[in-house]
């Protein structure tokens, strides 16, 4: 899949000709974009329209950013949890 070079850093992924952090950076990018519009109340159209990005890509991200939310959430109520049980 990906074409190997001298260094990891200049591992090529044919599809897209990025190096693998180059293609890393854009995608943390790519998902803080995302965060900031859906926090802003853009809807996933707009997001689409206003980055240049497939609806499929988005949605995947947007999935990935509610996921991690979910789990932070999860997180919290069994720390909260435990910290009453304990008391």
């Amino acid at each position: 899949m990906f074409s190997k070079s001298d260094s990891p850093n200049t591992v090529i992924n044919p599809r897209s000709n990025l190096t693998v952090r180059k293609y890393q950076k854009n995608t943390i990018w790519r998902g803080n974009k995302i965060k900031e519009l859906l926090f802003k109340g853009y809807n996933q159209q707009e997001i689409v329209s206003i980055l240049h990005v497939g609806q499929p890509t988005t949605l995947r991200d947007i999935t990935l950013l509610y996921n991690q939310q979910e789990k932070k959430l999860i997180t919290m109520e069994s720390y909260c949890l435990k910290t009453i049980l304990i008391l």
